[in-house]
């Protein structure tokens, strides 16, 4: 299996409020923490250059089905 660089406490916050507000964009999530909506743990990852962390159901989400072979 590939190795993956574990998830930093900013990262980890995003992606809880990300799964707690129905899998909103990183990008609208980062708006939302720099307006203080989330406190300041919000503000933390809403200020920083933190990279988005991946969602495995969204990730999901955006594949295409396979056609059905024969």
């Amino acid at each position: 299996a590939g190795t993956k660089s574990p998830l930093t406490n900013n990262q980890k916050n995003m992606l809880r409020w990300h799964w707690k507000l129905g899998h909103v964009a990183f990008q609208n999530l980062n708006w939302i923490g720099r307006e203080g909506y989330l406190g300041k743990i919000g503000e933390k990852f809403g200020h920083s250059s933190v990279p988005d962390p991946v969602c495995a159901s969204c990730q999901f989400g955006k594949q295409k089905r396979r056609p059905k072979d024969g």
